[in-house]
């Protein structure tokens, strides 16, 4: 209740300056999740469709994703992670045995979030499609993440890459792969 209170209050203050869109955190979505109860989402999509803005739900689990879609919530769009980095130690152990040290990044990850991107009735936002820059030891290694994206989300939906333009041009190599893959 009182991230929810926070949030909302945030929610508000944005408002003023006339979003596109406001998203629900997606590791609180995640805890959510974990938890068992997603509810306090459905009051935020709700609070932020009353300030008159599209709201969107942000995560790294596609089950939070499914969940939503099934229960036909008013989301306007989703933000999905391409890795599932909310896993707790223990899911990692059941799922794979051991845990890591740090977010994990599952090399399988990717192709379950975007079956459930190309499943939503919703325009969703990849993110981390270079998996926080583990996926960038080449230009042939960071285009194939980005045909990779592309080749397997909806045409209504787009991509949100981190960059760190401080020993390449990655903004000028972004769109370049942009570019290729739409062209």
């Amino acid at each position: 209740d009182e991230v929810l209170r926070a949030m909302m209050k945030s929610a508000e203050l944005a408002a003023k300056h006339q979003p596109i869109g406001i998203v629900y955190h997606g590791e609180i979505s995640d805890k959510l999740w974990r938890r068992g109860n997603i509810d306090g989402i459905r009051t935020f999509l709700d609070g932020v469709h009353d300030l008159g803005i599209p709201v969107g739900v942000s995560s790294h689990n596609p089950a939070v994703i499914e969940a939503i879609e099934e229960k036909g919530w008013p989301t306007d769009f989703y933000m999905a992670c391409f890795y599932r980095t909310s896993r707790t130690p223990e899911e990692l152990v059941k799922e794979i045995g051991v845990a890591t040290v740090g977010e994990p990044y599952l090399a399988t990850d990717p192709e379950r979030m975007t079956r459930v991107i190309r499943q939503s009735s919703k325009p969703c936002l990849g993110f981390k499609i270079l998996a926080a820059g583990r996926r960038c030891d080449s230009p042939q290694q960071v285009s194939q993440a980005f045909e990779f994206a592309f080749a397997n989300i909806k045409p209504t939906d787009g991509v949100i890459v981190g960059m760190f333009p401080r020993f390449a041009d990655h903004i000028s190599e972004n769109v370049g792969n942009v570019r290729t893959l739409g062209a």
